[in-house]
């Protein structure tokens, strides 16, 4: 819960110094909150807070009282005088009223009249628009139809390339294939006499086993032939109807004649954009319009009329009636300014009701506040003990190294580091040598408790003197001056 006003930047004021924005509702001069500089996040009393506040929010300010009984008789004796200027202007107003009701009735026709006229000539204007429209559909959708053949013939020579290119494909198939049937008519049985012999002792086989031999090896084969030079005709009877249906259908596809059917169309287009739509002027429609033309005679008789009917506009005392006009306006403004001065009666009593109940308010808050800071401090106890117990668990499992978990911030708070000590040096500033020697001891713990040796390979080993002893297989990198080749002892 954030009780910082949003003017103010000091981060110990709580609700209570809300009070300069609460009472600008009601005063009329707002007061303003001096912004504190920024600090670390603290715990503060609850006291504390309140000397921040008050010493920070300026004391509010309150309309002056005045003789509200003597404002109130200065606004009607104002307002009686309003009302005889107002009888004096009405008397004034009755002997124009008779001839600004006239004019006012004729302009009103007159109006009516105009709006008729406007009537009737966007009527022809859209009779117009709309032959125009309908010539420019037509010949828009003769080329689309256009289009759509172009396409379609397009998509027909695509296709014809394509069904072209495969027939070639399949004459390359089927002289494949016949190579294919010559290759295998042509293969004969090849007897190796040496499969007639004994491969142990090297003694030919009994005479009568070889001819069996033979003829058992000479039915496979001519078996495996035939069914090779079966499989080729299969193969080739198939391609073979397959490009008869793709002749076919070039065929059909040819025999689409698509020149004739666009000629057609690019004709109809030609004749659609010189035919005449038949469109008038809009001056010629209005002028066969016999209703419009009635309307045009009775619009310039009125205005007629009513030019004839100003110029016996009845004469007026125009320089008394602006002064009555001018008294009023002003009584008007001073009765304005009594009645804002009277509506400050109000505001101070809304003003000293709310800050009551802020002092009331301040009280609460400060006691929140207080409550709030006892539970604040008990959770950062709790905080900071845990992190000193996972510390202490942590570096109980190695000798010499110890961990930093968790740091400390400047605004109470911790953050997470798990940063390596060395004798209390951190990790990356400590020496090649305590460094190598860290590392063995962290991977001693580790494959202790993973139960887990892996081969450790110690790269600049000749920086350390004594090395760790460990239960894994240490691979040691020296450097040895002189040598230029790797050396592995």
């Amino acid at each position: 819960m954030d009780f910082i006003p949003a003017h103010t930047t000091a981060t110990s004021v709580r609700e209570s110094s809300s009070r300069s924005a609460e009472m600008s509702k009601f005063l009329s001069a707002p007061r303003w909150a001096p912004p504190m500089p920024p600090v670390a996040k603290i715990c503060i009393p609850a006291s504390a807070a309140t000397i921040i506040v008050a010493a920070t929010v300026v004391a509010p300010s309150l309309p002056v009282a005045k003789n509200w009984s003597e404002i109130k008789s200065e606004i009607e004796a104002n307002q009686k005088e309003i009302a005889t200027i107002d009888e004096q202007l009405q008397d004034q107003s009755k002997v124009s009223e008779s001839y600004y009701k006239e004019i006012e009735g004729k302009q009103k026709e007159l109006h009516d009249l105009k709006s008729q006229k406007s009537d009737y000539e966007f009527n022809a204007s859209q009779q117009i628009t709309k032959k125009l429209q309908d010539k420019s559909n037509k010949v828009a959708e003769l080329e689309t139809s256009l289009k759509n053949i172009e396409t379609k013939e397009k998509e027909t020579n695509q296709s014809i390339q394509a069904k072209e290119q495969k027939i070639v494909n399949i004459d390359n198939e089927v002289l494949e294939l016949r190579n294919q049937f010559s290759e295998v008519s042509g293969k004969t049985l090849k007897i190796d006499e040496h499969q007639f012999t004994c491969p142990t002792c090297m003694r030919a086989f009994e005479d009568a086993d070889i001819e069996e031999k033979k003829v058992e090896l000479e039915n496979n084969f001519n078996i495996n032939k035939a069914n090779q030079l079966e499989e080729i005709n299969k193969k080739g009877k198939g391609l073979k109807a397959e490009k008869l249906n793709l002749e076919k259908e070039v065929e059909a596809l040819k025999s689409k004649n698509f020149t004739s059917e666009k000629e057609s169309v690019k004709k109809a287009i030609e004749e659609a954009k010189k035919a005449p739509a038949g469109v008038e002027t809009v001056q010629a429609i209005l002028k066969n319009n016999q209703s419009y033309q009635e309307v045009v005679a009775q619009i310039t008789s009125l205005e007629k009329e009513i030019e004839t009917k100003q110029s016996q506009k009845p004469k007026t005392d125009s320089e008394a009636l602006n002064q009555l006009k001018l008294q009023k306006t002003e009584l008007s403004g001073k009765i304005d300014e009594l009645k804002k001065a009277l509506n400050k009666r109000t505001q101070i009593e809304q003003g000293n009701e709310r800050i009551s109940e802020l002092n009331d308010q301040s009280k609460d808050l400060a006691q929140q506040l207080a409550d709030l800071e006892r539970d604040e401090y008990t959770i950062n106890a709790f905080t900071h003990a845990k992190i000193n117990a996972v510390e202490e668990k942590i570096n109980q499992l190695f000798p010499t190294v110890k961990f930093k978990m968790f740091e400390e911030q400047i605004n109470g708070g911790v953050s997470e580091v798990c940063e390596t000590l060395i004798n209390g040096v951190p990790f990356s500033d400590a020496n090649n040598a305590a460094k190598i020697q860290t590392g063995i001891e962290i991977i001693n713990v580790l494959s202790k408790h993973y139960d887990f040796h892996a081969p450790i390979f110690i790269d600049n080993a000749e920086s350390v003197t004594t090395l760790p002893n460990t239960d894994s297989q240490a691979i040691c990198l020296i450097v040895e001056k002189g040598t230029k080749e790797l050396t592995i002892k």
